[in-house]
């Protein structure tokens, strides 16, 4: 019993040398000064609009890029096409509705060019007899006249400078813009 006696002596001494230590660790951790509490968790924070459209900018841009240029390429060369198709058909029919016209104004011309001959022929004087009208004709063809007519430019055609009564000259028909 004795020894019984020694080893519940010695557990209570071991027990209350736990005691202590335990009672100097609580007293010290009450004696500390308090620290404030800790603040909650702050709610997750979300981004603002600026933010994500800064961020998803380039991609977007990058995206659009990549998925929307061929299709502008493949539209503009569709316009160009038709552009040029429709601008060949308006040619064409500007053409096709030119020709009746420059046929018209050719045998205008022609016609003008015979009208007039054959008045110079009816008004012309007998050949042996020398008049002064045809030395006043001959120096109005030539550029240097009273009557301030010029000699024809390439193309345009003066039948007869005056009609040899004294009336106003024939009026010179041009050809250039038919050839």
């Amino acid at each position: 019993m004795e020894k019984q006696h020694l080893e519940h002596r010695e557990s209570l001494q071991t027990f209350k040398a736990e005691m202590g230590a335990l009672n100097a660790a609580l007293q010290a951790y009450i004696s500390r000064p308090t620290s404030p509490p800790s603040a909650p968790p702050a709610p997750p924070v979300v981004p603002d609009m600026q933010y994500i459209a800064d961020t998803i900018r380039p991609m977007v841009l990058e995206s659009i890029r990549n998925d929307v240029r061929p299709l502008l390429e493949d539209l503009t060369i569709e316009v160009q096409q038709m552009i040029t198709r429709q601008n060949t058909q308006v040619a064409q029919s500007l053409m096709n509705k030119l020709q009746l016209t420059l046929k018209t104004v050719e045998v205008i011309y022609n016609w003008m060019n015979r009208t007039a001959a054959a008045q110079v022929q009816l008004a012309a004087p007998p050949p042996a007899a020398a008049s002064p009208l045809v030395s006043q004709n001959a120096i109005a063809t030539n550029g240097h006249g009273s009557n301030g007519l010029s000699s024809p430019a390439v193309g345009t055609s003066i039948v007869d400078a005056t009609n040899h009564r004294g009336a106003s000259p024939v009026v010179p028909v041009t050809t250039a813009f038919i050839r």
